[in-house]
């Protein structure tokens, strides 16, 4: 992700007063999901930070195609 990406989502987290845990852990999520996006998707791209009753990252692009997931994934359980 850009530096001025972070920088502009870092100002926002700032304006809502999330704390700074939050904050690195919202910028590294936030790079890595642009990055795939730029790496596997379709311009343009597209983020959006959503601050309601919760803080909600959303990158899209105009990609056709879903991503697909490894087979080799081990299952979880909840």
């Amino acid at each position: 992700m850009l530096p001025s990406g972070r920088l502009a989502v870092r100002r926002q987290l700032d304006v809502w007063g999330v704390d700074e845990e939050t904050a690195y852990t919202v910028q590294l999520t936030v790079s890595e999901l642009v990055d795939n996006a730029v790496r596997y998707g379709a311009p343009p791209l597209r983020l959006r930070l959503i601050h309601e009753r919760m803080l909600t990252c959303e990158v899209s692009d105009s990609a056709t195609s879903w991503a697909e997931l490894p087979t080799d994934m081990p299952a979880t359980s909840s």
